[in-house]
């Protein structure tokens, strides 16, 4: 990575423009997606429509990198295993799909369509989507992003609740169209699941230390096996 890369990362860093996801808030999303794909025949005619039916090479690639992104989400979600580099690609590539999808959708299909201060969902994922990819064009935004720490059953668990909540609400209360209800999903879980990390969490020092334990441990072993 070259000196002037490293600078625009840390100078993003300082100011909080640098997005950074942990396993907590991608596997919240990866729920959100399932919640909504399982019960919305919409979304599921275009996805049918859109990669399946057209057989687009590159569409289907990147879904199944997608698919994958979810698939590592939820298995570490629930493992003690570092991630590897693959696997945080795949999570990273699922976060920044899902909210450039949402945020293009939203803006394309929804704006007219909302009303009073809902108008600001679908301006706000634009212009998050829109940053995403740029950050991840340019290569700023990167596996990097993806957090080393371990999330606790206590926060998956909180953050489910809290999600499928958001669903149910959303959905068959207010009836808002599906790509709302994962954008309110994906905001409660990248902006707001990570307040709660303090009662729900490890401490930063207690995730720091079994961190580099476990990856203490893995070096002893790859030693051992030389």
């Amino acid at each position: 990575m070259d000196n002037q890369l490293v600078q625009e990362k840390q100078f993003l860093k300082r100011y909080n423009l640098l997005p950074s996801f942990d396993e907590v808030s991608i596997f919240l999303m990866t729920l959100a997606v399932i919640l909504v794909f399982l019960t919305q025949p919409t979304m599921q005619d275009l996805l049918i429509q859109k990669v399946v039916i057209s057989v687009d090479g590159k569409a289907a690639l990147m879904l199944v990198l997608y698919v994958c992104g979810m698939i590592f989400a939820i298995y570490h979600a629930f493992s003690r295993k570092t991630k590897s580099n693959t696997a945080k690609f795949l999570m990273l590539w699922f976060a920044i799909l899902t909210n450039i999808f949402i945020g293009l959708y939203l803006g394309i299909t929804s704006y007219h369509e909302l009303h009073g201060f809902m108008k600001i969902l679908p301006i706000l994922n634009i212009a998050d989507a829109i940053w995403l990819y740029l950050l991840f064009r340019t290569g700023i935004l990167d596996i990097d992003a993806i957090s080393d720490r371990d999330a606790t059953l206590n926060e998956i668990v909180f953050g489910s609740i809290i999600i499928y909540t958001i669903f149910v609400v959303s959905q068959y209360i207010f009836g808002n169209q599906w790509p709302v209800t994962i954008s309110l999903t994906t905001i409660y879980a990248t902006s707001i699941s990570h307040m709660f990390q303090p009662i729900f969490g490890q401490s930063d020092k207690i995730i720091e230390k079994d961190f580099l334990v476990k990856k203490a441990n893995q070096q002893i072993k790859s030693k051992s096996i030389k």
